[in-house]
């Protein structure tokens, strides 16, 4: 599922490049970079051990709310007797608040942009992207790839997260 992530991020990355904008294409990658990175984090915490899942959901997620956080837990599949003593580990450090400084050391983790930033212009200079179409076949293949449970969740999550006013994907859906 990061794979498909990652895929997802390079073409909506690409889009600017087809239209051949470049007005405002440089805020258009920081807003994609920045909004995927806090979709890769949520699948980090999704996929992280379970002995570990509080521990990372407050490392990466550190706005999140313990709403959030059981959220995640029923997404990782575990039975309910299971979360209890999960969100009573969460609740007794508290909801990413103890840890200040694990905040400016992620933060500074998601310039994993910059890495993919040097990726974009390469395709299209070499032409490999030459036009819409080829960005719609790409996202269908993508598609077909993508009919996995996990994937379901994480859209499942994403559609519930589209009618909530304060959540961490808030300025995504209600901008």
């Amino acid at each position: 599922m990061l794979l498909d992530t990652q895929a997802v991020k390079t073409i909506l990355l690409d889009i600017p490049a087809l239209g051949r904008q470049t007005s405002g294409a440089a805020s258009y990658s920081k807003f994609v970079s920045r909004e995927m990175s806090k979709a890769e984090a949520l699948l980090k915490v999704i996929l992280s051990p379970v002995d570990s899942v509080a521990d990372t959901y407050r490392a990466l997620l550190p706005e999140g709310t313990p709403m959030e956080f059981q959220r995640i837990l029923e997404l990782k599949g575990l039975k309910k007797t299971d979360h209890q003593s999960i969100l009573d580990d969460f609740n007794k450090h508290g909801p990413g608040i103890t840890q200040p400084s694990v905040v400016t050391s992620v933060v500074p983790a998601a310039p994993s942009a910059p890495a993919a930033a040097p990726a974009i212009p390469n395709p299209v200079s070499m032409g490999l992207i030459a036009s819409r179409e080829d960005v719609l076949t790409r996202a269908a293949a993508l598609g077909r790839g993508a009919a996995t449970t996990g994937f379901k969740r994480f859209l499942a999550l994403t559609e519930a997260a589209k009618d909530r006013k304060d959540g961490p994907f808030r300025k995504l859906f209600n901008a």
